[in-house]
């Protein structure tokens, strides 16, 4: 063996038996790749060590001393992440709970987590997949970009993505997943497709004279939200507001706002409290974000209530022992937060969701990450009656092994966004959409809703 010793790091190079790919250097440990003569491509190479250099700029490694100290992580699983600009929230959560698993697996499972930025897809795409060889990739980033991500990935890794759906991924096309033909993409942005459903069920129920229903402008408007309203007949006008005083003439029965945002849901709730009288004396519908609200007034003119999924209402991040000093912020009262523990929260989950894939591709290799999932996650075609419940908690990896190890056939995972289970041709989350509306008191309280 060849050492060579450079900027105060060792560089590696084994003489070993050539290579043509970087899969034929996983023999020598993690971060082994294949020097090839470029100008003679039919000929083997040799396997070298990558260095600091190599690294593209914008990516960064945890523990940070991976690629200055190779050896020591020869036996570690990687796991790959290109995240955007956007609220980090997901990402954040995600990046969290990959450390607290690394912390509960210890040296069973050690883990080395690389994270890039999505401004220079291209070098970054060749590290993780090419040099790396990661079989797994979280994707938080704009949807056009993840879509790109999404084609040049293809089935060389399995991607998850809490907050982008499967068709939005492969370009609006309705994927046809199966057992024997497992996806390479896990979403959790089905929520988002199932309240919009239930949004405008709501509004149907109410068979009011008059129904308003506002949007903010087009490019603030969730996708999946727009995607319902295009599928929506006339018997509801909807309007777009911008931000200023609403004239509403002749009040209707039902007012109706749709955002994803926080912040719009406040200022359109500020809005429709400054109105001059008579104002508004009916129902006003509001998407998830409202739920997070505990300052409604007890004396209000008209009535409120929404769509949501349980755990928003439940605010489960608040509970339990789960407060390490990420989600110390989820104690707050501010709605703000709230919704950024949330994402966070759905970010932890599907960190969970890679690691167990992994986890139980090592353990039954000829499935690979999809087809282990498909089959020991609870969907929509098994019956949840027999699974076995693990919360995601610090007991997590200690029943997850076990069961494992038992060759259990299906489990649950009680998450903090959102329980884990999945439907079979999409991949998405599947997720139970509820009311939720604002009592006599002020408070938020949740009711059943029948979406059918």
């Amino acid at each position: 063996m060849l050492m060579l010793f450079l900027a105060g790091c060792s560089l590696q190079k084994f003489s070993l038996g050539g290579c043509i790919t970087n899969e034929d250097c996983s023999r020598f440990g993690f971060g082994a790749i294949c020097i090839l003569d470029q100008a003679d491509l039919s000929e083997e190479g040799f396997c070298q060590d990558l260095t600091p250099d190599s690294v593209p700029a914008g990516c960064e490694s945890n523990p940070s001393d991976v690629f200055y100290n190779l050896a020591s992580y020869d036996q570690a699983t990687t796991v790959g992440a290109i995240v955007g600009d956007q609220d980090s929230a997901y990402a954040e959560g995600y990046s969290f709970g990959l450390g607290e698993i690394a912390e509960q697996a210890g040296d069973s499972f050690p883990i080395v987590e690389i994270t890039c930025d999505d401004s220079e897809l291209s070098s970054v795409m060749k590290f993780l997949l090419d040099d790396l060889t990661v079989k797994t990739l979280f994707v938080n980033t704009e949807a056009g970009e993840a879509e790109d991500i999404a084609s040049e990935v293809g089935d060389a890794a399995v991607i998850f993505s809490p907050d982008i759906a499967t068709a939005d991924l492969l370009g609006n096309v309705d994927p046809n997943f199966t057992d024997s033909n497992p996806g390479a993409i896990w979403s959790g942005n089905d929520r988002y497709v199932a309240e919009a459903a239930a949004f405008l069920s709501v509004l149907d129920d109410f068979q009011a004279d008059q129904t308003l229903l506002y949007v903010p402008t087009a490019e603030n408007l969730d996708v999946s939200f727009a995607r319902a309203l295009e599928r929506e007949d006339e018997t509801i006008d909807i309007l777009e507001w911008s931000g200023g005083s609403l004239d509403l003439g002749t009040p209707p029965d039902v007012l109706a706002f749709i955002s994803t945002d926080v912040v719009n849901i406040a200022a359109f709730r500020d809005m429709l409290d400054s109105l001059d009288a008579p104002g508004f004396q009916g129902t006003l519908v509001l998407a998830h974000p409202g739920a997070w609200f505990d300052d409604w007034p007890s004396d209000m003119s008209y009535s409120v209530q929404g769509t949501t999924w349980p755990r928003i209402v439940e605010k489960r991040v608040e509970q339990s022992d789960f407060k390490p000093a990420y989600f110390e912020a989820c104690t707050d009262e501010s709605p703000e937060d709230l919704e950024h523990c949330y994402a966070a929260a759905m970010g932890y989950d599907f960190a969970w969701l890679n690691v167990f894939g992994l986890l139980g591709e090592r353990m039954e290799s000829d499935q690979g990450v999809s087809g282990f999932l498909r089959d020991h996650l609870v969907s929509d075609s098994s019956s949840s009656t027999t699974a076995h419940v693990i919360p995601l908690s610090n007991t997590a990896w200690a029943n997850t092994l076990d069961h494992i190890l038992n060759e259990d056939d299906t489990f649950t995972f009680v998450g903090w966004g959102s329980d884990l289970n999945f439907e079979s041709e999409t991949q998405n989350l599947l997720v139970s959409v509820t009311g939720w509306r604002v009592n006599n008191t002020g408070e938020v309280e949740a009711f059943s809703l029948d979406t059918e």
